[in-house]
């Protein structure tokens, strides 16, 4: 390989075995090739630990962390309730609005009182699972036997680190 300093013209002492330089290609080569395998651990195989109370984003842009909800401009930027990373309002509770470039740092939520929060959803603004639910007829017998399964899911990252999608 040639050296990192280059010796100043005329060398004193020429090489007797000098450094070829390749030859110039048509089209461009790449000198940081993937490598065989993956270099991160895979997914855990028990189950965590001390699960998070509410889902988590993916590694974000600062552009995209600064993406929040809320009912206003006034509202969002002095609650912070719910990132909304793609800029989209459906990622918003009932009808609240995505705003941009908010200066909120971290989901504050939508508190602990259920009387604050959107209805259906959470104090982390996510869907509540009865809201999924249709309305049972508790005097219909039928209707209260319920077929759970158990299952096991693996959660794929398509780009790990920076994740842009997940699948199920």
């Amino acid at each position: 390989p040639p050296s990192r300093r280059p010796t100043p013209s005329p060398t004193r002492a020429p090489s007797l075995d000098p450094t070829i330089s390749p030859e110039p290609t048509v089209s461009p080569t790449s000198t940081n090739a993937p490598s065989a395998s993956p270099t991160e651990q895979g997914p855990t195989i028990s189950p965590t630990t001390n699960p998070t109370k509410r889902p988590t984003h993916p590694p974000l842009s600062g552009l995209q962390a600064g993406f929040f909800c809320g009912t206003s401009w006034s509202d969002t930027i002095t609650k912070c309730k719910k990132r909304c990373p793609t800029g989209e309002d459906p990622e918003c509770p009932g009808d609240e609005t995505c705003f941009a470039y908010t200066g909120c740092r971290e989901e504050l939520g939508y508190g602990d009182d259920p009387s604050k929060w959107v209805a259906g959803y959470d104090q982390w603004g996510y869907i509540l699972n009865d809201a999924l639910v249709p309305p049972v007829d508790e005097t219909d017998d039928e209707a209260l036997e319920v077929d759970c399964k158990l299952a096991k899911i693996t959660i794929t990252a398509d780009k790990w680190p920076k994740e842009i999608a997940w699948s199920i």
